[in-house]
């Protein structure tokens, strides 16, 4: 099974491969392949495979109340 997180986006052209587990708040670029790795929440990943290429700026922006 995979898992998506919340606020993520998954853009145009993504692999999301079984057991793949992307948490809240990350961007999968185009064209990526994702297995199962470990992804730190507000990441950015992309590639073949996919990698994290950096963390976006969103902590706590969408904490819920």
């Amino acid at each position: 099974s995979v898992e998506i997180g919340e606020n993520c986006w998954i853009t145009t052209g993504c692999f999301i491969l079984p057991g793949a587990r992307i948490p809240d708040g990350c961007v999968v670029l185009p064209k990526s392949v994702v297995g199962v790795m470990k992804i730190p929440e507000e990441s950015i990943i992309g590639g073949n495979p996919a990698r994290v290429i950096g963390k976006r700026a969103l902590i706590g922006a969408f904490k819920k109340y």
